[in-house]
């Protein structure tokens, strides 16, 4: 929560204060989630690109934040999926580990 609120105001934006809270919130969950800074540095890297890439074709903030949400919710799914593929590896390590 407190990374959230510094996420937030880092960017000295009121108007988009709060839903910077919620992608400082979501940046902290798939930190968590994945073990890693890793993933949390790529969705920010496509967030910015996507936002960046979007105001330059002129697409409007309802059409941008609907392409952001859906990246995020992609990009969500893959650090589950790397959570996952993480945790088997590690199941795979303590078996073979089992077999010495």
């Amino acid at each position: 929560v407190i990374t959230s609120i510094l996420f937030s105001m880092i960017h000295l934006d009121p108007v988009q204060a709060i839903p910077l809270l919620f992608t400082g919130a979501f940046l902290g969950w798939v930190r968590m989630t994945s073990g890693s800074i890793v993933p949390a540095i790529v969705v920010h890297l496509v967030n910015n690109s996507l936002a960046v890439g979007l105001g330059l074709t002129g697409v409007t903030e309802a059409g941008m934040a609907l392409v952001i949400l859906g990246a995020l919710t992609t990009m969500g799914m893959a650090v589950v999926t790397w959570n996952a593929a993480a945790q088997l590896k590690r199941q795979r390590g303590m078996a073979a580990l089992a077999l010495v």
